[in-house]
Parts: C-alpha cells; sequence; structure tokens
C-alpha cells in the first residue's frame, strides 16, 4: 500500500488536489484515491457512488475513478463534469467509452 501511493504522489500535487471518492474500500483503487489524495494534500469528496455525478449540474475536480459502467451512465446524463485525470477499471471497458468521454471531457 505504501508503495502504491509513493507512486500516486509521485504523479503530482496537481492530479490529487481534488479528487472524488467513490470506490468501495473493498477495491484496491481506493487506496489509489483517498492515500494518494491525502498523502498530496489534496481535497477528497466523498460520494456514494459516482452515480452521485448525475445529481448535478456540474462538478470539476482533478480525478474521478470508477467502473466504466457507472461512468458512462454519468456521461450519458450530459452533466457537465471534469476531470484532469480519469481513472476507470474493474470490469469490462466497452469500446466507445473512450470517445465518449473524449468528447464530454477534451481536456
Amino acid at each position: 500500500m505504501a508503495g502504491l501511493v509513493r507512486w500516486a504522489v509521485g504523479l503530482g500535487e496537481g492530479r490529487f488536489s481534488r479528487t472524488l471518492f467513490s470506490t468501495s474500500l473493498n477495491f484496491d483503487v481506493s487506496v489509489f484515491e483517498l492515500f494518494g489524495t491525502l498523502a498530496a494534500g489534496g481535497t477528497v469528496e466523498v460520494v456514494r457512488d459516482v452515480l452521485t455525478l448525475t445529481e448535478r449540474e456540474s462538478w470539476s475536480g482533478s480525478l474521478v475513478s470508477a467502473v466504466p459502467s457507472a461512468f458512462a451512465g454519468v456521461l450519458g446524463q450530459e452533466r457537465d463534469v471534469s476531470a484532469d485525470l480519469v481513472v476507470l477499471a474493474g470490469e469490462a471497458f466497452p469500446a466507445g467509452l473512450l470517445e465518449q468521454t473524449r468528447q464530454a471531457m477534451p481536456g
């Protein structure tokens, strides 16, 4: 775990200035989201799951992580969601999701 946190911080403090924490603590990516952000001095916004973003008009931050199917649900709602880094893992990645993400988040 310590090695993962050191690696995450090595990505740069800006990567973790504002993280949407939506991953279950049962998954290793939660270590990356939570402890990487805290070790870099960033802010963690804890939500029940990434679909919480569909209940908002907009969200902007440095990192959002989710399973591809849930993130596709967020993009399908056409909300103003932006993040410097998007991590999608934990299940099959649909072929069209990359292009859909690029269109929704051109930066």
